[in-house]
């Protein structure tokens, strides 16, 4: 005979994470990590910063921002700026620690925060908007969204690695970099999106356990072929491959988080590797299944578009 319940299964709080937002939050920390475990960064390093444009990349522009006093707030050219550490590419390759920025040639101790994500230096007593201002870091080569809180339909910025632009300049506020680094989505870029598309099915018999297949697609938009066919690739061999999904809500009431709400540095060491190790951060596992490439166009010399659409398979609910 039937169960009959007088209240929902599966969930005990409205405002606990469920499934979907567990795979897409946890997806972009898993994409982060693995995309630098394959060498996606960029190393800029004060004094030999000039890239093959012939621009300085350790040199940050001065930004306009009504939350500070004119001189506090800097970026780079990039943003979304490496913090983990342990990466060990090839077994000894990392990303640049930041260190103290540089003004006029002099090394600053004056005091100053990172916002990693957006690219930005802010330091703690203003310097002169007309200074020279340089600083040692490394930017991921792809940058991952989660298409919820992503404005990447928004604004898309092109010439990201030309810091030789005219543009990119202390004293101009006009032009692509005159956008806030928040409003704006650099290329290559992953988005992710879970889909209207989802089956269950009972797993087994005796209890609520049933098999998820949730459709989730990975948008890719690149400046060249090249970029979005290898970041297409790189997610389509991911086929039949298991993760575990991160419990956001034992994450919080740890307050175990790599970075502050300001995109502050709060621990480097909180990867995604080093977190599913937590047994309490385990959620659920994750396989994905079903992976196929669709709508690969190119629509300008500058813009390459591809989907990877796959059907991540969770078990959820109790398993005997």
């Amino acid at each position: 005979m039937a169960t009959i319940n007088t209240n929902f299964i599966g969930i005990s709080n409205l405002n606990q994470s469920l499934l979907m937002s567990e795979i897409e939050n946890t997806l972009k920390m898993f994409f982060d990590w693995s995309f630098l475990k394959i060498g996606g960064w960029t190393d800029v390093t004060r004094t030999d910063a000039e890239n093959y444009y012939g621009g300085d990349s350790d040199v940050l522009r001065y930004v306009q921002d009504d939350n500070y006093t004119d001189g506090q707030v800097w970026q780079g050219h990039r943003k979304d700026w490496c913090w983990e550490t342990g990466v060990n590419y090839t077994g000894a390759l990392n990303p640049t620690v930041i260190g103290n920025p540089y003004v006029g040639g002099v090394e600053n101790t004056a005091g100053h925060t990172i916002d990693y994500p957006n690219g930005k230096l802010i330091f703690t007593t203003a310097v002169s908007t007309s200074a020279v201002v340089t600083l040692s870091y490394s930017y991921r080569t792809v940058q991952t969204y989660v298409a919820d809180s992503a404005p990447w339909f928004q604004e898309l910025q092109w010439r990201s690695l030309r810091s030789d632009d005219v543009q990119f300049t202390q004293s101009s506020q006009t032009g692509d970099w005159s956008t806030p680094n928040h409003q704006r989505i650099q290329l290559p870029a992953v988005v992710i999106e879970c889909v209207s598309r989802r089956r269950q099915t009972g797993h087994e018999l005796g209890n609520n356990a049933f098999d998820v297949y949730q459709d989730v697609v990975f948008h890719v938009l690149a400046e060249n072929r090249t970029d979005r066919n290898n970041i297409l690739d790189a997610i389509a061999m991911q086929d039949e491959s298991t993760i575990w999904l991160l419990n956001s809500d034992e994450i919080a009431a740890d307050e175990t988080f790599p970075l502050g709400i300001n995109g502050n540095l709060l621990d480097s060491s909180k990867t995604y590797p080093a977190l599913v190790a937590v047994t309490d951060y385990q959620y659920k596992k994750l396989t994905f299944r079903n992976m196929i490439l669709s709508e690969i166009n190119t629509f300008t010399p500058n813009l390459h578009e591809g989907i990877a659409r796959c059907s991540c398979h969770v078990i959820a609910g109790t398993v005997n």
